[in-house]
């Protein structure tokens, strides 16, 4: 970097004596939802990043630099200074990126009836720069009346994290929609498993050089963590431990806790499904088991099962709301296992009076959390298998393994409490990525999977893949698709009784169906099974007001 002449006239942060003792804080309320909002709970490497996707705030990408001698500059994207100062890699000798004042390329190329016309280049300068993006707003206007969009307020709006990108919100939405779409077809889910590294599998540690913890290895626990699960994939949908796999989901995500870990989807097929309490408790038992007849068994449980510490005495713990469990431990005992209404059973503890003293608390049958005697003694972890085939409100089982990226909120202030930066007014909502998720990821590892696979069909007229939902065609092709079961073409659904018509709305009218059309009724039944409370309102305000437009 020492042809770049940029490294001669700023500093690094690390250098700036205005930020030595500047601290970034994570904010920690119950406000939050802890599934995505928890704090880290271990020392380790993670990068904290702000999505800027807030519709509330523009966007705006400037960098702000330093010199030597206190000056500041804030930087703009469209800076010829820009793009060396933000990928100095790419422009090691400070070279400019792109700016206003590019110079333009002059080329011509043969029009439809083979005179020269003057290239779009003329009058447009190369728009692209580094990130990727249009540096010139100017084209997003453009770009927004070519895409037919009228409306002032959106035009120039940026788009960002599409459902093509992984594990953003509207990944997430797209998948969770995917996943109903097996409920709807296979039933619901049977099984809810939940595996979670040990950073003390022999496999880790005999890999670790004098000095090192699980934690200074990311690399080696997530791959070590990985064969573990292409392991569990094979015992259960190979060798069918629990019976055969009609249809599956799950998800691997890395808390703050530092260590990955999956959530499991099983829908077992007709004829294996867990329809009783004896089926729960063949697979499922919540009990400490006999320290002489199950030594390893029982030193299992007792390390990775058992709940807490947890209740009035240690009311910080994660667990607890309001002064009270959220998991409901320590549990009620119960002489047999018993269906809840709309819930997990309420499995088998019978009050043998077996106690052990774990992590300095006595402990009994009501603190162990649910697991598989087969899988708890293979994989040597927190292995919990819960039952889910009494849960009703399945849709936010599937809601809770594809609620989205771990994230934080932080703020930045000095050591004696003062904030120190002026242009961060509130918390900064951001998405905390840890080193094994990183890792995870650079591996090319799948952070989800689902079988079978559900593919998105779009509805849509001939040879017109983008459709308005106001066009009456659309409407009409709806109607049709909803009553002919298996069409292979457009020209099927515009046949009857071996005439073909003209338009969709035509057939629709021969079969009677505008005057019978429960559309409405059939749209909130579909939706009754993913969406949720909020959403279902909000669908209905807009079908009835689709009814008082008709009337």
């Amino acid at each position: 970097m020492d042809g770049n002449h940029s490294t001669q006239l700023f500093c690094q942060l690390k250098d700036h004596s205005n930020f030595k003792d500047l601290e970034i804080r994570i904010a920690s309320t119950a406000k939050l939802d802890q599934c995505v909002y928890n704090k880290p709970s271990v020392d380790q490497v993670a990068a904290i990043w702000i999505d800027g996707n807030n519709p509330n705030v523009p966007f705006d990408r400037e960098i702000i630099v330093h010199e030597h001698s206190g000056n500041i500059h804030r930087v703009k994207h469209y800076y010829g200074c820009y793009d060396p100062l933000q990928y100095p890699l790419l422009f090691p000798s400070g070279e400019l990126g792109w700016h206003q004042g590019i110079r333009k390329q002059h080329k011509t190329s043969k029009g439809k009836h083979g005179t020269e016309v003057p290239g779009l280049n003329q009058n447009n300068p190369t728009f692209m720069s580094v990130d990727g993006v249009f540096d010139n707003e100017e084209q997003g206007i453009v770009d927004s009346i070519m895409a037919g969009e009228r409306r002032g307020s959106k035009v120039g709006q940026r788009i960002i994290l599409p459902a093509l990108f992984i594990r953003g919100l509207r990944d997430m939405r797209r998948r969770y929609t995917n996943a109903m779409a097996l409920v709807q077809h296979f039933g619901k889910p049977d099984l809810f498993i939940t595996m979670t590294c040990n950073p003390d599998w022999p496999e880790i540690q005999e890999n670790l050089i004098e000095g090192q913890l699980a934690q200074d290895r990311p690399d080696l626990v997530t791959r070590v963590f990985r064969s573990k699960l292409q392991d569990l994939k094979d015992q259960i949908f190979k060798k069918k431990i629990f019976g055969p796999v009609a249809a599956y989901v799950y998800v691997i995500e890395f808390q703050k806790g530092g260590l990955p870990h999956i959530h499991l989807l099983l829908i077992l097929e007709q004829g294996y499904k867990l329809t009783s309490p004896d089926d729960y408790d063949k697979f499922i038992s919540t009990k400490l088991p006999d320290k002489e007849e199950f030594p390893i068994l029982h030193d299992l449980v007792i390390k990775h099962m058992m709940h807490g510490l947890c209740g009035k005495k240690y009311p910080t713990n994660s667990c607890m709301r309001d002064v009270q469990c959220k998991s409901h431990y320590p549990r009620p005992f119960s002489n047999k296992s018993i269906q809840g209404k709309d819930s997990y059973p309420i499995y088998k503890r019978r009050n043998d009076g077996k106690k052990e003293k774990v992590r300095g608390m006595t402990m009994n049958n009501q603190w162990v959390v649910p697991y598989n005697s087969y899988l708890l003694s293979r994989y040597n972890c927190h292995i919990n298998v819960e039952s889910c085939a009494g849960v009703k409100a399945i849709k936010y089982l599937y809601k809770y393994i594809y609620k989205g990226h771990d994230r934080c909120v932080v703020f930045i202030e000095s050591n004696n409490g003062e904030k120190a930066a002026d242009e961060i007014k509130s918390f900064q909502d951001a998405r905390w990525v840890a080193t094994p998720k990183a890792l995870w990821i650079i591996y090319e590892f799948d952070l989800s999977e689902m079988q079978p696979l559900v593919i998105n069909l779009q509805l849509h007229l001939p040879n017109k893949q983008t459709a308005n939902p106001a066009e009456g065609k659309r409407y009409y092709l709806r109607l049709l698709l909803n009553h002919i079961r298996g069409p292979t073409s457009f020209q099927y659904l515009l046949t009857i009784n071996g005439r073909l018509c003209g338009t969709f709305k035509e057939v629709a009218k021969e079969r009677g169906l505008p005057e019978s059309d429960n559309s409405i009724s059939e749209c909130l039944r579909e939706a009754v099974v993913f969406k949720i409370h909020s959403a279902l309102r909000n669908l209905f305000a807009t079908l009835w007001f689709i009814v008082i437009r008709r009337m």
